[in-house]
């Protein structure tokens, strides 16, 4: 019998039996598969089970990929018919087509034989898939530590620099020259771009016609002396197809073009005043840009050897700068680590990022963009934070120009709207390609079309639409957003590409005058006229050169030159870094010195590398010495004076100007004290040490030093009073900081001893030209097994140190706290008040076997700019002054020398009554609509008159004065003139006498121009025919056959007479003052050899002396009478 219960069991089952087959089944004839095929038992899959016989539906289904159809993206394609990297889609095992692919990277699965990188490029994330980016979808969430500092509108920016584009002068429109660069706006200008001989890999100008730009650029250093201007190099058409597509990489990979280059750069430099160099190649690595493998490892070393010539043989014109593209696209391909090391900085091109170019870009597309969309580009930046660049060495690029977009839709013009095209070329510019426009050619285009541009703030760019046309730009309100978001990031300044696509002066004036104002800021709702961009971006880098002063009348600003002298002050070299030129190490004059030992340091210094103390060349140097030393047992005074007062002098004439606990026993420091007041005269501070005068560190060390021992002592005032407690007359605190001066470390025992307090440096209340300024902490250079070396940029100077934070992770070292001295008193004395030429005359001395003859410059002025408004001559280029040398030698049958030769003797014919016979008179030209005045005449206009203007070039007065005396075989300077002002052994008679003989180097360069030989030849030859001519018709007239009363025929007679003449006369003049030269070097060397011999013990006075000695003798080789140097060769006619 069974149970009623178990039959429900029975029942039950049963029916779960016959359902379960239905209820599991995935697929029908109607009940497709989304994926493979159904099977005739109703279930999906791709096999031959599921697509081969009894199939139901969707029969046909391929996999992604099989053996017959590779993957189209170019991956693996796996038996199992799936596209994918990694060993689970390419290994022999499982893969079937394209098992040779290998990803980019390796996201931790894939395995070292399936990947073709290890590590990605630039430390940026490798996603799931094997591919190498730095965005979310890469990154998984991982973000970038970015730099952060305080942002400080009113601070100015340590950098700010500008391209100056050679083309600019030769525009059509909107003509640029250097002259209208604004002066006091920019710490370094760039000339783009100078080239490089694809055979010699000598440094060669571009074009011919950026010579005399060179020269007019490096000139603005005369009204603004903080200004360096460099020469860049490369480009982006430079690495297109042709001659110098492989240039850059084959100097990069060999060491002897490198040299070869290094030498015709300095040498470049030199010729034309540059301070540095700025490479920019446009690609390494890129085979479509010329570059192969091999340039990521070769271009840091290159720049090593580079930075080793430069800073050995350039006499401090040393400046080193690389320009980076922002993408990680070509970034990828800079080994920016390696690159850091080398450099001053980086000018990064952080614009241009959308153009035609996206349109058909998949990863962009044709979507409306601003190429210097700020988001983008602090995206960007993070590649360089992600491999621990110091971001004082990144300088943010500005752009003075826009990217022009035609907008698809007219209803449609905001950002990610589609653009079918890009807008025309501007009517100045003419871009080949067309979409972009100088901000002086869009200002015009707005106010043309009287638009209201509108601020995108997030993006921090300006947008103005015009019709269809889509225009995004910088101006003011975005210079200083962009500026502040650079503050914010810590970075080294601002890049402006370029200064020359600005309006000039005189365009913004006639911009106003158009907008019907006038003033630097005139607004009319719609748009800012009259205000060059350079103006808009000075008041937001609120940079103003210490050199110039602002004497703005109103609305108008006007940056001249300042009365008063900059005075460069004394400082610590970065370690293992010599002084540089224009400075000398400090001798070190404590007891505990060696003979002749300088002022070294080591603190904080990696590897054992030395620190010196380096002040002003030429200048008086202060007495300085290390003290509290003590055999070992250190900070017995705990600061200046510490026993020093004998040595360099009492304790208010001198400063603590460093601390190290090197070779000290006990924990504590040994300090250096220099002198900062002059001995004798009262209270005058010593101009070098004058910004350490103004300055005392707080107290005595370690346990009397400390800020918060005097907010005890006072708790009424507080912490930042320690200074106007301690010295009333330095009440400022500049900063305070754990280390002091650098080894000084302030343990008050009522915190037990052992933890460091802040130690404040007290100051003046600051001065216009008297301060520190833009003081901070600024982080150290990372060296082997994370040392943290103190190192300060250029332009600064350390005056304390700080130790690194626990997060810094620093094994050994510390930071330095730089700041920006401005330290400027009326001069001295009258070479100070010539300060352009004195320190043109301390490079000089500096680098003695180079000399660099800068009195001759050559220009390109128009006739219109002659002497009212220039002080020049409008020389007569074939000087007139050789007519009566001419006629005396002809007369007298003498030509111009007194050799004893065969052909010492012109033909004696009467010279002057045959050529100046008028028309109409015997002999005279039967032409005489061709000849209305004299054959003597007509040879004397042809040097150079209004109808003849071959002859003629603008020269300076000096220039033209000294010519002529060179010419009539005088003495350059008189005897009684050099006696009198050029042999005492003083650097005011050096300065004239160094003066007086470039001058006269001078003639020699000038002789040699290219433009003035072609003048100087031309000038020679129509002489020539003129003569010629004359003698064809004289024979005419007078040496008839059978004509009794002939005197002879003369054909030919003049000319070589003529060109007899010039040559004797010529090498005259060259021998004459080679004579000269010689007689005149020799006497100064032995000026200064005597004051050398004389000179004591004042050691900057017998530097001085030894250098000027070695110049006079060394440029006393480099007279024009070396005829291996086509430098002072005459051009021989």
């Amino acid at each position: 019998m069974i149970r009623s219960g178990t039959l429900l069991f029975i029942s039950l089952l049963a029916i779960f039996l016959v359902v379960l087959p239905a209820a599991a089944r995935e697929c029908s004839a109607t009940n497709k598969c989304a994926t493979g095929c159904c099977s005739q038992f109703g279930f999906c899959g791709t096999s031959e089970e599921h697509c081969g016989e009894g199939c139901l539906s969707t029969c046909d289904f391929r996999l992604g990929c099989d053996a017959q159809n590779p993957c189209a993206d170019g991956t693996c394609c796996s038996k199992f018919g799936f596209c994918g990297f990694g060993k689970d889609y390419c290994s022999p095992e499982v893969c079937v087509a394209g098992c040779d692919a290998k990803s980019q990277c390796d996201p931790g699965t894939f395995g070292a034989d399936y990947v073709e990188l290890q590590k990605c490029p630039l430390n940026v994330c490798c996603s799931k898939w094997g591919y190498c980016g730095a965005t979310a979808e890469f990154c998984a969430g991982k973000k970038v530590k970015r730099p952060s500092c305080p942002v400080d509108s009113t601070k100015p920016m340590k950098r700010v620099v500008g391209y100056y584009e050679g083309w600019a002068a030769r525009r059509i429109c909107h003509t640029f020259m250097p002259e209208d660069v604004p002066a006091g706006v920019y710490t370094h200008l760039n000339f783009a771009f100078a080239s490089i001989d694809p055979v010699s890999f000598e440094v060669v100008p571009a074009q011919a016609e950026d010579i005399p730009l060179y020269s007019r650029l490096t000139d603005l250093k005369s009204r603004d002396p903080a200004l360096k201007v460099y020469i860049a190099i490369g480009g982006w058409t430079f690495n297109d197809p042709g001659a110098t597509f492989h240039t850059f990489s084959q100097l990069a990979g060999d060491e002897a073009k490198q040299k070869l280059f290094s030498a015709s750069l300095i040498s470049f430099m030199n010729t034309y005043n540059f301070d540095g160099v700025d490479l920019d190649w446009e690609y390494p690595v890129d085979t479509d840009r010329g570059g192969n493998a091999a340039d990521y490892a070769n271009f840091p070393r290159f720049l090593q050897n580079l930075r080793a010539a430069l800073d050995a043989g350039s006499g401090g014109r040393n400046g080193l700068t690389v320009t980076l593209p922002v993408s990680f696209r070509h970034l990828q391909h800079f080994d920016i680590i390696e690159l850091e090391e080398w450099v001053d900085f980086f000018n990064v091109m952080s614009y241009d990022l959308h153009g035609l170019r996206d349109k058909g870009n998949q990863w962009l597309g044709a979507f409306l963009n601003s190429h210097t969309n700020m988001t983008e580009i602090t995206e960007y930046l993070d590649l360089f934070w992600r491999n621990d660049i110091n971001p004082e060495k990144v300088v943010l690029g500005l752009a003075f120009y826009s990217r022009t977009f035609v907008a698809t839709d007219r209803g449609c013009t905001e950002a990610q709207c589609l653009f079918d095209g890009v807008g025309e070329a501007g009517p100045c510019s003419r871009d080949e390609i067309g979409g972009t426009l100088t901000n002086a050619e869009l200002t015009d285009e707005i106010r043309a079309a009287a638009v209201t541009p509108t601020l995108d703030e997030e993006a921090m760019v300006k947008v103005a639409v015009v019709g269809r046309k889509w225009i995004t730009y910088d101006d003011e309100d975005t210079f200083k957003l962009k500026t502040d978001a650079a503050r914010k990031l810590c970075l080294g300044g601002v890049m402006v590409w370029a200064v020359s696509q600005d309006y000039t002066e005189w365009g913004a004036a006639a911009g106003a005058a158009a907008a019907g104002g006038s003033g630097a800021q005139k607004r009319d709702g719609t748009v800012v006229y009259n205000t060059r961009y350079s103006k808009q971006l000075q008041r937001a880098t609120n940079y103003q050169s210490p050199n110039t002063v602002d004497t703005s009348f109103l609305t108008f600003p006007i940056f001249e030159p300042s009365a008063n002298i900059v005075r460069s002050q004394c400082f610590w070299s970065n370690c293992g870094a010599g002084c540089g030129s224009g400075y000398l190490a400090v001798p070190r004059l404590d007891t505990d010195a060696s003979h002749n030992e300088l002022m070294q340091d080591s603190t904080h210094c990696h590897g054992g590398r030395l620190r010196h103390f380096c002040c002003p060349w030429g200048k008086t140097m202060p007495k300085c010495g290390w003290f509290d030393f003590y055999n070992g047992k250190c900070g017995k005074h705990g600061g200046c004076p510490a026993g020093s007062e004998e040595i360099v002098g009492p304790a208010w004439r001198q400063r603590e100007v460093g601390s190290t606990k090197a070779a000290c026993n006990n924990g504590k420091a040994q300090v250096a004290c220099c002198e900062t007041k002059l001995e004798g005269e009262g209270l005058k501070s010593l101009d070098s040490m004058r910004g350490y005068d103004v300055c005392k560190w707080y107290g005595t060390a370690p346990g009397h030093c400390d800020a918060a021992g005097a907010a005890d002592a006072y708790p009424d005032v507080g912490y930042g009073a320690a200074c106007s407690i301690a010295d009333p007359d330095r009440p400022m605190q500049l900063f305070a900081t754990h280390w002091g001066s650098g080894g000084t470390h302030c343990r008050n025992s009522k915190y037990g001893g052992h933890i460091d307090q802040f130690r404040p440096l007290c100051c003046d209340e600051p001065e216009m030209d008297t301060q520190w300024r833009s003081c901070e902490i600024v982080p150290a250079q990372r060296k082997d097994a994370n040392f943290c070396e103190a190192t300060c940029p250029a332009g600064t100077i350390r005056l304390g140190m700080e130790k690194p934070d626990d997060l810094d992770n620093c094994k050994g070292g510390g930071h330095a706290i730089c700041c920006e001295p401005r330290f400027l008193t009326p001069a001295n004395n009258k070479i100070e008040a010539e300060e352009a030429y004195y320190q043109a005359l301390l490079k000089v001395l500096a680098n003695p076997d180079q000399c660099n003859w800068v009195q001759y410059k050559e220009d390109t002025l128009i006739t219109a700019e002659g002497t009212a408004n220039m002080l020049g001559s409008m020389k007569l280029e074939f000087s007139l002054k050789l007519a009566k040398l001419i006629h005396d030698a002809a007369a007298k049958g003498q030509k111009p020398s007194t050799a004893a030769d065969p052909w010492n003797t012109f033909s004696r014919i009467s010279f002057m009554g045959l050529v100046s016979r008028s028309p109409g008179s015997p002999g005279a030209s039967p032409r005489p609509a061709l000849y209305a005045i004299s054959p003597a005449d007509a040879c004397l206009a042809l040097p150079g008159s209004m109808q003849h203007t071959t002859g003629l070039v603008v020269c300076d007065s000096k220039l033209n004065g000294m010519k002529a005396r060179v010419y009539k075989l005088l003495s350059p300077i008189g005897d009684s003139t050099w006696d009198t002002h050029c042999i005492s052994p003083t650097p005011e008679s050096l300065e004239r006498a160094l003066g007086g003989i470039q001058l006269v180097m001078a003639v020699f360069d000038y002789y040699n121009d290219a433009n003035v030989k072609a003048r100087h030849k031309q000038v020679y030859l129509n002489v020539m025919a003129q003569l010629r001519d004359f003698a064809l018709q004289y024979d005419t007239a007078y040496n008839q056959p059978g004509d009794a009363n002939s005197r002879g025929p003369i054909l030919g007679q003049w000319e070589t007479g003529w060109r007899e003449f010039m040559v004797a006369h010529f090498s005259r003049v060259r021998n004459h003052t080679h004579l000269w030269l010689q007689e005149k070097l020799a006497g100064l060397d032995g000026v200064w050899h005597k004051a050398f011999n004389e000179c004591g013990m004042d050691e900057g006075w017998c530097a001085f002396c030894i250098q000027a000695r070695d110049l006079t003798a060394s440029c006393g080789t480099r007279g024009p009478s070396r005829q291996t140097s086509g430098r002072f060769r005459l051009h021989r006619l």
